[in-house]
C-alpha cells in the first residue's frame, strides 16, 4: 500500500465507486490544498482507513463489497478510527436511508449530485471541528 501525505496535509480517503466522481472530488480537495486517496471499494476502503488513518473519510453509501453504513459502524468500533470524522455521500433523498447512515457513525451527508462548493464547505467544517488543521499553507 503506497498512501503518501505530505508533511503538513490533511489526509481524506474517498471511498466512492463511480471514478468520475472520485475524480472530481479529488480536485475539489486538492485545491484546497488537501491530500487524497481512493478506494472504490468498501473493503479496501476499510483497510486503507485503518492503515492511513486518514482526517476525514468520505463514502458513499452504496459501494461494493463492505457498504457505506456497514463501514461507518466498523470504524466507530476501531479503537485507532473512531474520531475520524465520516462525511457519507448518497444518491438517496430518502430520510430513513440518511437517518440509518447518521446512526451508523457518519458524521454529515451530502446527496448526489453534489455541489462541489457545499462539499469544499463542509469538508473544511469537519476538519475544523475535529481539531484538523487542513491545508499545506
Amino acid at each position: 500500500m503506497t498512501l503518501d501525505r505530505g508533511q503538513e496535509q490533511s489526509l481524506v480517503l474517498i471511498i466512492e465507486d463511480d471514478p468520475l466522481i472520485r475524480l472530481l472530488f479529488r480536485g475539489t480537495l486538492e485545491a484546497l490544498g488537501l491530500a487524497c486517496e481512493e478506494s472504490d471499494d468498501g473493503n479496501d476502503g476499510l483497510e486503507k482507513a485503518r492503515f492511513a488513518k486518514p482526517d476525514l473519510i468520505i463514502v458513499d453509501l452504496f459501494i461494493p463489497g463492505l457498504d457505506g453504513n456497514s463501514l461507518c459502524q466498523q470504524l466507530r468500533d476501531d479503537p485507532a478510527c473512531k474520531r475520524i470524522p465520516i462525511l457519507i455521500v448518497t444518491g438517496s433523498r430518502d430520510q430513513s436511508t440518511i437517518d440509518r447512515a447518521m446512526q451508523s457513525g457518519a458524521n454529515d451527508y451530502l446527496t448526489k449530485p453534489v455541489n462541489l462548493e457545499i462539499l469544499s464547505d463542509r469538508v473544511t467544517k469537519l476538519l475544523e471541528n475535529s481539531g484538523v488543521a487542513h491545508g499545506s499553507g
